[in-house]
């Protein structure tokens, strides 16, 4: 297996002979390598023949990326490897000896589906036990990855093709089900030993992946959750920077310190690529976008958190940690401890340094809204800087719309220079003063009416 060092708990995992396998790994605790790796241990030590073996993902991507991880040991198309959805689809394909497709603007015809349609269609097909016991001896080893993100009907599509020989091996994270909206339930996963009572349970608890000031927020954080798999996450990552905290009064102000910020990672070394702002809402994400490209940013990765899940960045900017954006509603636990699971999966994308900020108040269109700072940020502030940012600005009505300017803060003053640097707005000598001699410390704001 290319020489690679695992701990304990991922070669017995990788290497373990039971039947019915659920491996619990939280994030950055390489459940992708050990199953990929499990793959080509199956292979190569236990001679399994690779068109023995399903492989079942969520997501295209993670399709594409466990083939590109045994590709190189094992010959590319052996392994069957597809997503839950084309699966299903390839079930009820072969019961009824025909193709299908898959139904969009394009194609109502009578043999078009939606995946919906064609998950029940393959359930109901493996209902036929004749078609069911054949179908499922084509397989001595079935592996599903995100394996808390299944639906009710996707379980009972696998545990249909589970027979008294195969092997089933899951991996998941329960602290990373965000799709229960969608009927996901980390349940099969927590509780995988009720449906399957010989089954063996392994916990991936170590974070290869984040700091560890890191990995103390992302525990007290996911701790205050009821509906988990009892775990505390460690890592032998040094603690590295501080995790930090800003208040800002305006939606606006924080996208400016998050770009200023960028610049700064920029300057010592940092690519953009290693840099990620996400955000719970796409309309925030439109909003930031909107205000970076006006300060001619346009490459920076901003995104929400579920379309993030799965990668990895050595800086995150998790911005609005405000009560109404995250958590999205203010009501019902369960649905709180949905967004805990959200802003965890945040958290967890960073490896060296994390920014969490709020803020108060949001002009949009003339309207102005305000917002609280999230419980969250209560629940975590014994594990984080929190960094005050003094004096809110007041934009005086003489600023022209639509123009940029400086600003500097200096007690109960503040300065505004426009761009060429020749109009003073108001302040007094001293902050005009420093204005001119100490220019680094200078902000930028837009003017918005």
């Amino acid at each position: 297996m290319m020489n690679e060092t695992f701990d304990e708990e991922q070669r017995k995992a990788i290497e373990s002979d039971s039947k019915r396998i659920s491996v619990i790994a939280t994030a950055g605790a390489g459940k992708t390598l050990v199953l990929s790796r499990r793959i080509e241990y199956l292979v190569i030590n236990k001679a399994v023949s690779p068109n023995r073996i399903l492989a079942l993902t969520f997501t295209n991507k993670a399709r594409d990326e466990m083939a590109s991880r045994i590709g190189h040991i094992i010959e590319p198309g052996l392994v069957q490897i597809q997503t839950l959805d084309s699966f299903a689809k390839y079930v009820y394909e072969l019961f009824i000896g025909k193709r299908i497709s898959i139904k969009d603007e394009s194609d109502d015809g009578e043999d078009a589906y939606t995946f919906e349609e064609i998950r029940h269609l393959a359930v109901k097909a493996l209902s036929d036990r004749d078609f069911r016991i054949s179908f499922s001896y084509q397989y001595d080893h079935i592996l599903v990855d995100e394996f808390q993100d299944v639906e009710e009907i996707m379980f009972t599509m696998i545990n249909s093709i589970l027979n008294e020989d195969n092997c089933l091996f899951v991996v998941g994270d329960d602290d990373q089900n965000v799709y229960r909206w969608r009927g996901a339930e980390s349940k099969y996963l927590i509780h995988f030993k009720d449906s399957f009572p010989v089954g063996e349970v392994i916990i991936l608890d170590k974070c290869f992946r984040c700091s560890g000031n890191i990995v103390d927020v992302m525990n007290t954080l996911i701790n205050y959750n009821k509906i988990r798999y009892p775990k505390i996450i460690v890592t032998d990552n040094p603690q590295g920077y501080p995790v930090m905290y800003r208040h800002f009064h305006y939606f606006e102000d924080e996208v400016q310190y998050i770009i200023s910020e960028i610049k700064h990672l920029i300057s010592i070394g940092y690519k953009l690529s290693e840099i990620a702002v996400l955000y719970r809402r796409n309309s925030f994400v439109n909003k930031a976008i909107e205000i970076m490209l006006s300060f001619g940013l346009s490459d920076i990765n901003v995104t929400t958190i579920h379309a993030a899940k799965g990668e990895q960045y050595r800086a995150v900017f998790v911005p609005s940690l405000n009560e109404g954006i995250l958590p999205l509603t203010e009501n019902r636990a369960n649905n709180t401890e949905d967004e805990r699971r959200a802003l965890f999966v945040a958290i967890s994308r960073a490896k060296e340094r994390l920014y969490l900020s709020s803020f108060t108040c949001m002009i949009d269109k003339g309207h102005s809204e305000t917002y609280k700072e999230s419980r969250f940020i209560r629940e975590i502030k014994d594990r984080i800087a929190t960094v005050k940012q003094g004096v809110s600005y007041y934009i005086p009505k003489a600023l022209e719309c639509g123009k940029r300017y400086y600003y500097l803060a200096t007690g109960k003053n503040i300065v505004f220079i426009c761009l060429n640097g020749d109009k003073y707005i108001f302040g007094d000598e001293s902050a005009r003063e420093l204005a001119l001699t100490q220019k680094e410390v200078l902000r930028w704001v837009r003017v918005i009416r």
